[in-house]
């Protein structure tokens, strides 16, 4: 009879002060980290180069102004960081990679884009070219053209004869109440220096862009949100040649849905892209999101769409990466729908799926902060783990936001023996203490110990599984008297509650 395992010990290091927590199997891994010398941080993209994982991110320093340095690491498979590679950046300027998409891999060069100003402004478009993951071959700063406010770089490539294509957005103006973005293709050589600038041009519309896919050195996929008035807006494709003319667009039929934050193509010719989109304003008239997934065959036709996830300000898909069987996992942050002191207010997200829009599964998983969770970029290792990084927020530390840095099995799991296909199903069979009301439950169910409990009865660890042995929920206390689990996105059906590492009860959702 196997016993419940704990999931997480608390280890430290002294080259880098760093807070994180690392599974029992050494497979996989789940790490916060803060650096040296810095206030904030986040990792925005990763890499994987030979035996090593390679993150961008950006960290915010102590002093006034409070830059933004651009920091490239470096780390081993058992999520050991191994050096700070580079970083780039003074007491004046501020560097931002964006979320997913500042990056672009060609060989042993890495082409890095962003935004850049001061004070945590990014009204310049930065780039930056680093030569085999080791140093700056480059780094340039681009001025706002045509006396505009902001000209942001949200994506770039590099092409076959080392030249690149940036995608950026031009603002015309700081008043938010008109259309003042468009979209701007740009070439330059392989120094950086700009060649030309194409804006995709629109009638009585914007483009916010967000993301480019080269299909070949003469045409390219360019996924933007069209905006055209208040409440009409929606995700598009525009299919451009290699001087940056307009030769396609496609504008989705379900509105109020987003940019699309990357695009791949599926192994049958049609593409595949992840954003968000919104389902409501709630009462206190904040608007609601949720994951959008979307299909589109090789001719452009919409084949399917999902719209996943409780619906939420923070609710979103950031990225996806096809995996080694022909599937794909999108990635982002979901947020709770039952939210106590003890239930995480927001989860990192992912959601596996096939190419007819199937869920395979569905993971929240969070870091050991309890307030705020995402995942920003996804890769999959030659073991076909999954390598993941983002940034965890917690309003209970002196450096509330970190770096996250993560390992999953294929399956999403951290804990091989309690997630997957080969589940344990049997459980320790103790006479509980445990009071698990409402139950059925619905939207969530509490657990809870009796007035006469022991001390060494306070909780301080549940596990919960459904039938099959699947982890559905699992938390840390600090030896509490109850605690409330949300299960609003549970399947209806039996679910088994532990309690350190004991049999509590089952509670029926419905």
């Amino acid at each position: 009879m196997k016993t419940l395992k704990s999931i997480f010990h608390i280890l430290l290091t002294s080259a880098l002060t760093c807070s994180f927590f690392i599974n029992s199997y050494s497979q996989t891994f789940n790490h916060r980290y803060i650096f040296d010398d810095i206030a904030a941080m986040d990792f925005s993209n990763i890499a994987i180069k030979d035996d090593t994982i390679i993150t961008i991110g950006r960290g915010a320093t102590f002093y006034y102004p409070y830059s933004t340095k651009l920091m490239v690491s470096k780390f081993d498979f058992s999520g050991e960081h191994l050096d700070l590679l580079m970083e780039y950046g003074d007491s004046l300027t501020t560097y931002l990679p964006y979320y997913g998409t500042s990056t672009f891999l060609k060989e042993d060069k890495m082409l890095i884009v962003g935004g850049a100003g001061d004070y945590f402004a990014d009204d310049l478009g930065f780039a930056a070219l680093v030569d085999s993951f080791s140093s700056f071959n480059w780094l340039r700063t681009y001025e706002p053209t045509d006396s505009s406010a902001a000209y942001r770089f949200v994506n770039g490539i590099i092409l076959e004869n080392d030249s690149m294509l940036y995608l950026a957005s031009r603002q015309s103006s700081f008043d938010y109440t008109i259309n003042a973005i468009s979209t701007i293709l740009i070439k330059a050589d392989n120094t950086g220096e700009i060649l030309w600038e194409k804006k995709i041009e629109a009638t009585n519309k914007s483009y916010i862009p967000e993301f480019i896919l080269s299909e070949s050195d003469t045409s390219f996929l360019i996924g933007m949100q069209m905006n055209q008035g208040e409440n009409n807006f929606r995700s598009a494709i525009f299919k451009v040649n290699g001087q940056g003319d307009t030769v396609f667009e496609w504008i989705n039929d379900s509105n109020k849905t987003f940019s699309p934050r990357r695009i791949i193509k599926s192994s049958d010719g049609g593409i595949i892209f992840v954003c968000k989109s919104f389902k409501e304003m709630n009462q206190n008239n904040y608007p609601l999101y949720q994951g959008y997934i979307c299909k589109l065959d090789s001719s452009f036709n919409k084949e399917w769409e999902l719209k996943l996830g409780y619906k939420s300000y923070g609710t979103k898909f950031l990225n996806i990466a096809e995996t080694y069987d022909g599937n794909y996992v999108a990635v982002g942050a979901v947020s709770d729908t039952f939210q106590t002191e003890n239930v995480r207010r927001q989860k990192g997200w992912l959601v596996k799926f096939n190419d007819s829009g199937e869920v395979i599964w569905d993971r929240k998983i969070y870091s050991n902060a309890n307030q705020y969770s995402v995942i920003t970029d996804i890769v999959e290792a030659e073991d076909h783990s999954l390598i993941a990084c983002g940034l965890s927020q917690s309003n209970n530390e002196d450096y509330p936001q970190r770096g996250w840095l993560l390992k999953l099995d294929e399956w999403g799991c951290l804990d091989p023996d309690w997630c997957g296909p080969d589940a344990v199903t049997e459980f320790p069979e103790v006479p509980s203490t445990y009071i698990i009301s409402p139950n059925p439950a619905s939207d969530y169910f509490k657990v809870s110990i009796p007035e006469n409990a022991n001390p060494d009865d306070f909780i301080y660890n549940i596990v919960v599984f459904n039938i099959v042995g699947k982890k559905m929920f699992t938390t840390q206390a600090n030896g509490v008297p109850d605690l409330s689990i949300e299960t609003t996105d549970w399947p209806s059906g039996m679910y088994i509650v532990t309690v350190n590492d004991k049999e509590a009860g089952k509670v029926i959702v419905k």
